[in-house]
């Protein structure tokens, strides 16, 4: 009994961490991001880094330039 409720534990953690390591991509991908594939490049191959988590959560959440039309 011990051991399942155990397993549940670390199954529940690992689901919640590994969704807030890809939290970046998911809200790029959520909002349709030109830029979604590079996000998740950058969350994947350098999101275990503070900085690379950071500048996938700055692109997937930053506002597109509005585009300028003549």
């Amino acid at each position: 009994m011990v051991l399942i409720l155990h397993v549940l534990v670390y199954a529940v953690l690992l689901t919640l961490g590994l969704w807030l390591y890809l939290l970046p991509s998911l809200i790029a991908f959520r909002r349709g991001r030109d830029n979604r594939w590079l996000v998740l490049g950058i969350n994947v191959f350098f999101g275990s880094t503070f900085i690379g988590w950071g500048l996938a959560l700055y692109l997937a959440t930053r506002q597109p330039r509005p585009a300028v039309g003549f």
